[in-house]
């Protein structure tokens, strides 16, 4: 087992890529897991250690890493055979993520969860970890990986010739790129102990040649300032002549976000986010709300909860119709929000449809039992606009 560190790491849990302009559909936040995940990598073999031993328990599977419950079940009853026995003759240990992936009610996101899990705790070998041998060539985490690099990244003539690899080596080496890990590497025709040892020492000889001092993150200050939506304020409005009679079901807060390009990769700058959001909608500061009564969920791309909440908002409206309690003919500027409410809706929501990686949400709340609240933003991030729908509280 490999001696368990404590390492922060954030998994995103759907898979995407990340837009020049912001994040993809799938964002959270910086590393991607996805499955397959190559045999041989840091966290195939985390995940296989992390099932393998004997302390881990379908419990653990189900409360702890948040696998369905089926899943942990499936799991475990596999590793310790038909005696439901850990450490007896009949277990059957998992050799391999095929394995895994065969398990039933184990798909992408099980994997995802062990991935991140078995990081966290220390099962995923890093850095000078022993990763493992190949062919009788031993590998740490960062030797692999820049034997990886290394080897996608030959030309044919570098490997037959400057490295003096058998022909058949480069040109199988060559037709397999992109590698995914050793174990791939290691089981490509002709790539044995020789081609191993002079492959890695290829790579870390370039590692020594060309490595630089890591330059200093890049910093930035992210402001949130009030801002103007036409859209917004129009729909703000209408909601206003339709439910004032108990309270304003809601208003949309139109913000604008300067300072940081970048801020949804930047930990700093995205919580500073988060305290502008929550700042512009609650009429509790922030740090003087305890923890306990927030709800902050990660952000996400797209734009799901700023558009259910926006669909509150109409059937609200609708409600107090149907109820008698509101005739949009009463005025003539409520006629005319009410028949526009629709374009209302989609002139806030922009091109997040045909474009969801350019826009990231978040979805936040106040609860306090009975007067409850919650918010949900949608952040441009070509622009930095933000538009946010908050739902006054309903004691």
């Amino acid at each position: 087992m490999f001696p368990r560190f404590s390492i922060a790491l954030s998994f995103i849990l759907l898979v995407g890529c990340v837009a020049p302009s912001g994040p993809d559909a799938d964002l959270v936040a910086v590393d991607v897991v996805t499955f397959p995940v190559a045999d041989g990598s840091p966290e195939a073999i985390g995940i296989l250690a992390l099932l393998n031993d004997g302390d881990t328990t379908d419990a653990l599977l189900d409360f702890d890493v948040a696998l369905d419950a089926r899943a942990a079940g499936n799991l475990i009853a596999h590793r310790d055979g038909g005696d439901d026995l850990f450490g007896t003759s009949d277990d059957d240990l998992f050799g391999d993520m095929a394995e895994v992936d065969a398990v039933r009610w184990v798909g992408n996101s099980a994997i995802n969860k062990m991935a991140a899990y078995a990081l966290e705790h220390g099962y995923v070998p890093v850095e000078d970890d022993v990763l493992g041998t190949w062919d009788g060539v031993q590998f740490t985490t960062t030797e692999a990986e820049a034997t990886i690099d290394f080897a996608n990244d030959a030309s044919h003539d570098l490997l037959d010739h400057d490295l003096g690899l058998d022909r058949r080596a480069a040109d199988s080496i060559v037709a397999a790129q992109p590698i995914a890990s050793v174990a791939q590497l290691a089981g490509l025709y002709y790539v044995g102990n020789t081609a191993l040892n002079i492959l890695k020492d290829a790579a870390l000889a370039i590692d020594e040649v060309v490595e630089e001092p890591e330059p200093e993150p890049e910093t930035c200050e992210l402001v949130v300032t009030a801002s103007s939506n036409a859209a917004a304020d129009d729909f703000s409005t209408l909601v206003d002549l339709a439910t004032t009679l108990d309270w304003p079901f809601s208003e949309v807060i139109a913000l604008q976000a300067t300072g940081c390009d970048s801020w949804w990769t930047d930990a700093d700058a995205s919580e500073a986010m988060t305290v502008a959001l929550w700042n512009a909608a609650f009429f509790i500061d922030y740090e003087e709300m305890p923890a306990s009564y927030r709800e902050i969920d990660a952000f996400t791309a797209g734009g799901a909860e700023f558009t259910e909440l926006l669909d509150d908002s109409l059937t609200a409206i609708d409600e107090r119709i149907l109820d008698g309690d509101w005739d949009p003919a009463d005025t003539t500027e409520g006629q005319a929000l009410y028949d526009a409410r629709f374009d209302l809706v989609d002139a806030m929501r922009g091109d997040v449809d045909d474009n969801p990686g350019a826009f990231v949400e978040q979805h936040i709340g106040m609860d306090m039992a009975e007067c409850s609240e919650e918010a949900a933003a949608l952040i441009d991030t070509r622009t930095g606009a933000i538009l946010m729908v908050h739902e006054n509280p309903h004691c």
